[in-house]
């Protein structure tokens, strides 16, 4: 009974609280989100970014120049994710901008996405056959669901909040997830959690970022998982997850072997050394 109390104390406070404030403080802003496409030119590879719930093309503004800098071709797609659906996302925004923007043949296409971007990629790659297919990478993406979604989706002030995508993020059979089946990609999954707190059991709530589970991120047919530090907005920009990016697109795996501590313990590499300009890069503007 101790411990189910709390595991609901500590759902309202990292999971449901920082949502819906979330969802406040943002709601104006994803309102106002429009389909949009932002080039980072490389030589190398396409690769496709697409943004979660509330974001826009400066979600993923970090992870575009670190590909730029890795001489990827990086292509963000911005969508209204509080105004359409799913599947009104991939057919009306997704596939005509890679058409128009995927234009070089002799390149392949890579894809990353953060939270909901990464079940669009799904959804894409489910009806669409790209011959120029490369590697996806999912940043806190819930390809099992989200309970939220499934506690709260009759709600009709937290169905205003996420739009019609919330009913794609439910759990439960016949709901996108099960739809979307398997996948038959070369697939590298990050999920993120927050630190444990001391004297807590393990067993009382399980992995989670504050938002997604780092269980609900695992789908069948998928080449590799991790699980790093870090909360669900702040994963698209994360150092660590910036390095796996870009090992799984160039490898086909994750890095392995590479802790914190051992981050904290040798010189930083060239990599991290340009993810730390761009990360500062904001705070710049405002001095």
């Amino acid at each position: 009974m101790r411990i189910a109390k709390k595991r609901a104390i500590l759902m309202i406070r990292d999971l449901i609280l920082p949502m819906l404030v979330a969802g406040i403080l943002f709601l104006p802003w994803g309102s106002f989100v429009v389909a949009k496409v932002v080039e980072y030119p490389g030589s190398g590879d396409y690769v496709v970014l697409l943004h979660g719930v509330w974001g826009s093309e400066r979600t993923m503004v970090v992870a575009a120049e670190v590909l730029q800098k890795k001489h990827f071709y990086a292509i963000v797609i911005s969508y209204p994710s509080t105004k359409l659906d799913i599947e009104e996302i991939t057919a009306q925004v997704v596939q005509p901008a890679i058409k128009a923007h995927c234009k070089d043949r002799r390149k392949k296409i890579h894809f990353v996405g953060h939270s909901l971007g990464g079940l669009l990629i799904r959804k894409l790659l489910s009806q669409e056959r790209i011959s120029r297919r490369g590697r996806v990478v999912m940043i806190a993406t819930p390809n099992q669901g989200n309970k939220f979604a499934s506690a709260f989706g009759g709600f009709y002030p937290v169905e205003m909040i996420f739009g019609p995508t919330l009913k794609n993020l439910k759990t439960g059979k016949g709901m996108m997830r099960k739809k979307l089946g398997s996948v038959d990609f070369e697939l590298g999954v990050i999920m993120g959690r927050l630190p444990r707190i001391a004297g807590m059991d393990i067993k009382a709530l399980k992995e989670h970022d504050g938002l997604v589970l780092a269980e609900s991120g695992k789908v069948t047919g998928m080449h590799d998982y991790i699980v790093v530090k870090g909360r669900h907005a702040s994963l698209a920009g994360s150092r660590v997850v910036m390095r796996q990016m870009c090992y799984f697109l160039q490898r086909g795996k994750f890095e392995r072997g590479f802790s914190t501590k051992e981050r904290s313990a040798r010189t930083q590499s060239q990599l991290e050394r340009e993810i730390s300009t761009l990360l500062r890069k904001p705070f710049r503007a405002l001095r």
